[in-house]
């Protein structure tokens, strides 16, 4: 099973920490602004906006497992219709996930969720040479 480590939008007034074993906090922001949903709804539609809300909901659940097969049980779609809308929000810049291998072998998911936490993560989208960004199977 893989770790989920969640970023969310930048600061707001309604943010929860979280303490890493490390000490250092996480800040993290579980809703949109009126403003950020409307944007949100123009540039990728509803279908899209109630998946990034879902997303900011497992947020709030450490290690939640993000998976289009998941998000697409929750909400009645195929899978497919899942996975659509993912890369439609990581094409907009609305969500960013990341992978990486830890030294033992095991593998950690980044998720980042906003405009400005997915510019800040540095993801390069140039680099895909798919549209295609596979999520973690939940075994």
């Amino acid at each position: 099973m893989s770790i989920a480590n969640i970023k969310s939008l930048h600061y707001d007034a309604h943010v929860k920490y979280h303490r890493r074993a490390s000490g250092s906090a996480v800040k993290m922001k579980y809703f949109l602004t009126h403003n950020e949903r409307r944007a949100l709804v123009e540039e990728v539609g509803v279908s899209c906006l109630v998946l990034f809300e879902y997303y900011l909901r497992l947020a709030s659940t450490e290690n939640a497992p993000i998976t289009d097969s998941e998000a697409a049980d929750y909400f009645g779609w195929n899978e497919r219709a899942a996975m659509r809308h993912r890369l439609k929000l990581v094409k907009h810049g609305w969500v960013d996930i990341q992978q990486a291998t830890l030294n033992n072998g095991r593998k950690v998911y980044f998720y980042y969720l906003g405009k400005e936490e997915v510019a800040q993560s540095g993801f390069n989208r140039t680099q895909l040479t798919s549209d295609k960004i596979a999520l973690p199977s939940v075994d």
